[in-house]
C-alpha cells in the first residue's frame, strides 16, 4: 500500500499530532498529519510520501517512507514568470516524483486553493484514487470571487467523479453544506485532529499554571479573520466598566495585523492591561492556557477550531462566535459560551458571566473534564482513514 499526503506546512500542523518521539525528530512537528499517516502506514507495512510547499523541511528517507518539500514560489512579478517558476519548481517535481512513488491513494490537505489540482491532474491520468481534505469554510466557497472561487466550485464539480474517493471536511456544518450542493454523503467525512498526544501536556500542567490574577487570552494569527482588533475593543470595555477586578488580557500570536493591534492598544491607553506574547510553540501555548482563566475566540471564521479543544484539555472555558467548527467543540452554556459573530455586548456579558461566578471556570468545571476525556480518547481521524483505505486496497488487490 503506498500513500502521499500533498499540504502547506500550516495545514499540517492543524491537523494533527504535535510532539514525536526524540527518534523521528527529523519529522518536523509541524508536519504532524503526514507523521499520522506515516504511523498508521508503517503499522500495515505500507509506504508514504509526503509532499510539502514551503522551505522549512528537509528532503530525505526514513525506511519506505519519503519526504519532499516543493519550494514557495513568489507571489509578485510578471505573470508569465510566476506560472513558469510554478511550473518548474512546483508542478513538474510533483508529477514526476508521483509518477516515480506510484501511491494507490494520494490525500490532497488544504483550502480551497489550486494545491488540489496537481494531485487531482495526476489520479485522472493514473490509477490513483485522491481524497480531498479541505481545510477551509464552506462561507470561503460562496463569497470566493474570481479564480479562487472559481476554483472552489470547480472542486466540488470534480467531487462528483470516481477519481475521488473522499472528501474530508472539517466540521459537521461545512458537510451538511457540501450535502446540501448535491455531493453524495458517502463521499463525505468529518476529519477531526487527534489530541492523543496532549495526554502528557495535560497530566504535567493542568492545574499547576502559575496564575497572576484574572487572565483572558487570544490566540492565533492577528488577521482580519481571527478579529484581534476586536479583542483589543472588548478588553477596552471591560477594563472600563469596573464590573470585575483588574483582568489581564494577552494577545498570542503573529501577523499582519500586528501593527495596528499595538496601535490601537496604545491609543485606547491599554499598555498595562493588554500585552502581545508574539509567536509562541506549542508547548508554551499550552502552559499560557493552562494559566489562564479563559479563552476569547471572536473569528468570523474557523473551519475547525483548534485551540478551543486545547483550552478545554488545560481545562478552561471558552467563549467564541458561533461560526464554523467552533460549534462542535463548544456546547453553549455546557464548557463555554457561543455568540453571534461581533455582537461584542454577548462577548461582555458572557466573560463577566464566567469571571464572576463562586466556583472555578464558571462552574463549568465537570462539563469542561467530560469533552476535555472525550478529545483525549478520540482516534485519530486520519489513522482511521489510513486503515480504512489499505482495507480496501487488500480487498481490492491492491499491489
Amino acid at each position: 500500500m503506498r500513500i502521499c499526503t500533498i499540504s502547506n506546512g500550516n495545514c499540517f500542523a492543524e491537523l494533527g499530532i504535535e510532539s514525536m518521539p526524540p527518534d523521528r525528530a527529523y519529522y518536523s512537528a509541524t508536519i504532524a498529519p503526514a507523521r499520522e499517516v506515516f504511523d498508521a502506514i508503517e503499522r500495515l507495512g505500507g509506504a508514504q510520501l509526503a509532499i510539502t510547499y514551503g522551505e522549512r523541511f528537509r528532503t530525505g528517507e526514513l525506511a519506505e517512507h519519503r519526504l519532499m518539500e516543493i519550494p514557495a514560489v513568489a507571489r509578485g512579478g510578471p505573470l508569465l514568470k510566476r506560472v513558469s517558476a510554478r511550473l518548474g519548481k512546483n508542478i513538474l517535481p510533483i508529477l514526476k516524483m508521483l509518477r516515480s512513488f506510484r501511491p494507490e491513494f494520494i490525500i490532497s490537505i488544504d483550502g480551497w486553493t489550486y494545491r488540489h489540482l496537481v494531485p487531482l491532474l495526476f489520479c485522472l491520468l493514473s490509477p490513483a484514487r485522491l481524497v480531498l481534505a479541505l481545510t477551509s469554510e464552506y462561507s470561503e466557497l460562496v463569497a470566493g470571487r474570481g479564480m479562487r472561487g472559481l476554483l472552489a466550485r470547480s472542486l466540488l464539480l470534480a467531487a462528483r467523479l470516481r477519481k475521488i474517493h473522499l472528501v474530508g471536511v472539517r466540521s459537521r456544518e461545512v458537510s451538511s453544506q457540501l450535502g446540501a450542493t448535491g455531493l453524495n454523503p458517502e463521499k463525505l467525512r468529518v476529519l477531526y485532529p487527534y489530541f492523543g498526544s496532549y495526554k502528557q501536556w495535560s497530566s504535567q500542567e493542568i492545574g499547576n499554571g502559575e496564575r497572576d490574577g484574572t487572565t483572558v487570552l487570544f490566540i492565533g494569527r492577528l488577521v482580519e479573520e481571527k478579529r484581534p482588533l476586536f479583542f483589543v475593543e472588548l478588553a477596552n470595555r471591560l477594563s472600563r466598566s469596573g464590573a470585575h477586578e483588574a483582568i489581564r488580557f494577552r494577545l498570542i500570536g503573529e501577523g499582519p495585523l500586528g501593527s495596528a493591534v499595538r496601535s490601537r492598544i496604545a491609543e485606547l491607553r491599554l499598555t498595562d492591561a493588554v500585552s502581545m506574547s508574539g509567536y509562541l510553540n506549542p508547548r508554551e501555548v499550552f502552559e499560557s492556557l493552562c494559566a489562564a482563566d479563559l479563552l476569547v475566540i471572536p473569528s468570523r471564521c474557523e473551519s475547525f477550531g483548534k485551540v478551543a479543544v486545547e483550552a478545554m484539555i488545560a481545562g478552561i472555558p471558552v467563549v467564541a462566535s458561533r461560526v464554523g467548527g467552533l460549534t462542535d467543540i463548544i456546547v453553549d452554556g455546557d464548557n463555554g459560551f457561543l455568540c453571534e459573530f461581533g455582537d461584542i455586548a454577548c462577548f461582555e456579558k458572557r466573560i463577566l458571566e464566567i469571571l464572576d461566578a463562586p466556583e472555578p471556570a464558571g462552574g463549568m468545571r465537570e462539563q469542561i473534564q467530560r469533552h476535555r476525556e472525550t478529545w483525549l480518547s478520540r482516534e485519530s481521524s486520519f489513522g482511521k482513514l489510513i486503515e480504512e483505505l489499505c482495507s480496501g486496497a487488500t480487498t481490492n488487490g491492491a499491489r
